[in-house]
């Protein structure tokens, strides 16, 4: 069954994830076939949901009548008042797309890939490019938070002691001799120094 699902469909195997033994061109070719078809189907849609919003006005008109009462709808500034000859005006309808097609997303995704590096030696600020690429890639939002703080060194417990080296840090050399005094060993194991 997902063989007849696969086959019906009018996108390219490629978007499926599947891999074919085409080259470069075809591969090429089958991103700009999908991304027409794609294009055609959300100009159908487009079409459709004008074609929608225009009956459903004139609908609205019908119910309203010549001398029904107007229909008010609320505005944040005061309420609207709209009545059947305000309905059927000369309205031209649009349906609003955002463009978030597969292909145009990755192609969004790329250029601002390609275009970080750009954008912060031009002075961008870092804090709003990266929220730019949480919000293009989809990752959460804790990405975005400032990282915790260091954590601050030890001060030695007094003036003449040292603090402790962390564990796996190479041994320090001895502080250098007083005139006159007898040379201090390398502190650290043998063979190291």
């Amino acid at each position: 069954m997902d063989n007849d699902i696969k086959e019906s469909g009018l996108l390219a195997p490629f978007t499926r994830g599947e891999v074919t033994k085409s080259t470069a061109t075809e591969q090429n070719l089958l991103a700009t076939y999908t991304s027409n078809e794609v294009g055609r189907m959300a100009r159908t849609r487009d079409a459709a949901i004008s074609e929608i919003s225009f009956t459903y006005n004139v609908m609205l008109a019908v119910i309203l009548g010549d001398e029904g009462e107007p229909l008010s709808l609320p505005n944040p500034i005061g309420p609207m008042i709209l009545s059947a000859d305000d309905l059927t005006g000369d309205f031209q309808y649009h349906a609003v797309d955002p463009a978030t097609t597969p292909m145009n997303d990755l192609a969004k995704r790329a250029t601002l890939q390609q275009l970080t590096p750009l954008l912060v030696q031009l002075g961008v600020d870092p804090a709003a490019l990266l929220e730019e690429i949480v919000r293009t890639f989809q990752l959460p939002e804790e990405f975005v938070a400032p990282p915790p703080p260091p954590p601050t060194p030890e001060a030695p417990a007094s003036p003449g002691m040292e603090a402790p080296l962390p564990p796996g840090a190479p041994p320090q050399a001895a502080p250098p001799a007083a005139p006159g005094a007898a040379p201090v060993p390398p502190v650290g194991p043998p063979g190291l120094v």
